[in-house]
């Protein structure tokens, strides 16, 4: 993000900020998980409960939506494998092809746009 700052009519760059690291996104992002009702700790943990795991695929679906990361980078983030966020993602995505209610009623209370 640029700041900038209005010196007599002109606005000047101050400064360029770094952008945001994968790690500080999905912090975030999860952050809004947690907002709406989720459980941080057993979205990062090894638990298989479907509720948590949603949760969970849905982050790793976003962050390679959005190309945050590699599969391994966001698998990391998780403490999963490579191969789990690829699983998550496609996953995801079939059930918003097949109109999954639950799936939907989720990405919609995060404000995510998903038909595109």
């Amino acid at each position: 993000m640029i700041n900038l700052i209005n010196r007599g009519g002109f606005y000047v760059r101050v400064s360029v900020d770094q952008p945001m690291t994968l790690e500080e996104r999905l912090n975030n992002f999860v952050e809004q998980m947690v907002y709406l009702g989720a459980s941080k700790e057993l979205i990062m943990s090894k638990t298989r409960e479907s509720e948590h795991k949603t949760w969970r695929q849905i982050a790793m679906w976003w962050a390679r939506k959005n190309q945050l990361g590699t599969w391994k980078a966001i698998g990391f983030y998780f403490k999963r494998d490579h191969s789990t966020t690829i699983h998550a993602h496609n996953l995801i995505s079939d059930l918003i092809d097949s109109n999954d209610k639950e799936i939907t009623e989720k990405l919609n209370k995060l404000g995510i746009k998903y038909g595109q």
